[in-house]
Formats: C-alpha cells, sequence, structure tokens
C-alpha cells in the first residue's frame, strides 16, 4: 500500500473510531523513503542519538551470528533475535550502529525501569511484532512471566522464534488478536503482511486482565499504531484503584497513523484522568525512531521515581515535521 493512497481505504473512517492494533500498522511503510528520509537517512538519524551508550553492553552487542541454525543479531544484553525479522535490513543496521540497541530513548529509559520493577511480577506487550522488550523484560527480572498480543501472524511467529532462540517460550503467553477500544469477538481488517481482511478477537483493556485475575500488570507496554488512544481510554478506573496497573509505556503516533495531531497530548490527559504520574514523555516531533513515547505509573509509590534526561530531536532532523 502506498502511504499518499491511505487515506483513500473506504474503511478509513471506521478503522479510526475502533482503533485495532495493526490495522493502521500498515501505515507505517517499510520504506521511509515514502516520507521525508530515504532509509539511509532514516537510520543515520536514529543512530545519531546516543542516549543509549551509558547502558553496558555484551562484547558481540549488535554483531551478526549464527545460532541454533539461524541467523541472529545480538542485542545489548546478550538477547538473540531473527536477522532483519524486525523491519529488514535497516533496521539491522541501526541495531549494529547503536551496539544492540534500536530505539535510543525508549531504551535508555526502559533500562532504567528495570531497576524499579519487582520480581515475580508480569509484563504485557501489545503491539508484540518481534517481542523484543519481552525477552528483555524476562532476561531482567527473576520469575516474570508476559502476554503478547499482536495481530499480524507473521510477526507473532517472529516474536516466537526470538523466545525460542532465548528459552523463554514456557514463560509467555502469544495471543493472536487485535486490540482497540472495545472487547469484540470478532473484527476483521487487514494486517501487515496480510492482503485480505483477517477476522480476530479485539481486546481491550478488560479482556487483558480476564488473563490475570489475581495478578498486577506490571508494566504495559504499548506499541499500537493508532490504537494507543482507545485503549488507553479502555481502562477501568476501579482496577486503577485496585492496583491492578502500575506502569505504563505508551508509543504514540503521528496523525497519519492515528488520525489526530492531538494523540500524543490526549494520550497523556487520558492517564492523567486515570491518576497516573507522568514520569517522562516526548512527543512524536522529538522522537529519534519515528513515534513519541509515555512513560507514567498508577501507583503513588514511583511518583519521584529518577529517570535519566533524554535526548530530544528537533522538527528539522525528524521523521516527522509536526504532529
Amino acid at each position: 500500500m502506498e502511504w499518499g493512497n491511505v487515506c483513500d481505504r473506504p474503511l478509513i473512517n471506521h478503522l479510526l473510531i475502533t482503533c485495532a492494533v495493526g490495522t493502521l500498522r500498515n501505515l507505517r511503510p517499510s520504506h521511509p523513503s515514502r516520507l521525508n528520509m530515504n532509509e539511509l537517512e532514516r537510520t543515520l538519524m536514529t543512530i545519531s542519538c546516543r542516549d543509549t551508550d551509558v547502558i553496558p553492553k555484551v562484547t558481540n552487542a549488535g554483531q551478526v551470528e549464527s545460532f541454533k541454525g539461524e541467523r541472529v543479531q545480538v542485542m545489548h544484553n546478550g538477547l538473540k533475535v531473527v536477522y532483519g525479522g524486525y523491519h529488514g535490513d535497516w533496521m539491522a543496521h541501526v541495531i549494529r550502529g547503536l551496539v544492540g540497541h534500536h530505539e535510543p530513548q525508549e531504551e535508555l529509559l526502559f533500562h532504567v525501569l528495570m531497576r524499579y520493577v519487582r520480581n515475580k511480577s508480569v509484563f504485557v506487550e501489545l503491539g508484540a511484532f518481534w517481542a523484543y522488550y519481552t525477552q528483555w523484560f524476562l532476561k531482567a527480572i527473576p520469575g516474570s512471566s508476559a502476554l503478547c498480543v499482536e495481530p499480524d501472524y507473521s510477526n507473532l511467529e517472529i516474536g516466537k522464534r526470538n523466545a525460542s532462540l532465548n528459552e523463554s517460550l514456557d514463560q509467555v503467553r502469544f495471543i493472536n488478536a487485535w486490540v482497540g477500544g472495545k472487547k469484540l469477538d470478532s473484527y476483521a481488517a487487514t494486517t501487515e503482511t496480510s492482503n485480505s481482511p483477517v477476522k480476530l478477537p479485539m481486546l481491550d483493556f478488560s479482556a487483558i486482565l480476564e488473563y490475570f485475575p489475581n495478578e498486577c500488570i506490571e508494566v504495559l507496554h504499548m506499541d499500537t499504531q493508532g490504537a494507543e488512544l482507545p485503549f488507553l481510554q479502555s481502562i477501568d478506573l476501579l482496577a486503577v484503584e485496585n492496583r491492578k496497573l502500575r506502569f505504563v509505556m505508551v508509543s504514540t503516533h503521528h496523525s497519519s497513523i492515528s488520525g489526530s495531531k492531538s494523540t500524543h497530548q490526549d494520550c497523556v490527559e487520558t492517564l492523567r484522568h486515570l491518576g497516573a504520574s507522568i514520569l517522562v514523555e516526548h512527543d512524536v516531533v522529538e522522537s529519534y525512531s519515528g513515534d513519541g513515547l509515555i512513560l507514567a505509573s498508577m501507583f503513588h509509590e514511583d511518583k519521584n521515581l529518577w529517570f535519566p534526561e533524554i535526548s530530544r530531536n528537533r522538527a528539522e532532523t525528524s521523521l516527522f515535521k509536526d504532529s
């Protein structure tokens, strides 16, 4: 699908109302040259952010190796991922250039966040293309477990392969589903790699909680390609008051993906309305990776947690020049 033809889709208004993860993922082009940057420019922009230089790294971080019959790339912490499994060669170049990282601003914050996360806790990754943050969490937190939700079957398989490479399959439950602002038994839309609509359940926050009747979701990580606001709006205030959710780390998306220029600020305000403390945030323009980011906590104990200053991109050097 060509980027410029997205708004010609007859279902676009319906999709923007329900916003299921993956429905709009194909609005992010696999070839960044369809935007204001070609692949090399986008790669060099991301590599220019050195926020993750301070994070300790294994000696072969970023390198490409053969492991269990797979061509893999080694991340900063020794985790192995399918080479090119996440957006192909240009992203593999980013990972090599950043010595085992791919999103420098978010990864610096995630690295520090792991200090504050409790042992034997639960991680939920919505939009789990390659399930990398899940693998990082499971490696860092003793006795932890995870739930990964991804509508694109091919992408979900990449996540499973990464879990297998890192021997964590027994700690992760993979769900092939949409997420959005409501719970539906069936919802049909095209995924990133499908040419025709795929019927899958849609999960809102209450549906995610059903997997954890007696547990708190320690970290809810979201990269849902436009579904972030409706999903956040589905979070029940009672669940927050009952301490069923602690940290939220959400990627916010450009208006060409989300359908609204105020998506980032609307997500911030939705979280604040739920009583969250916004610990760190940057908008889409300030990103070196293309997405805005919000890190928040629902627990009052976390309101004064320390996080490092992150770099902030400028419009003239950003992937997107406005929101």
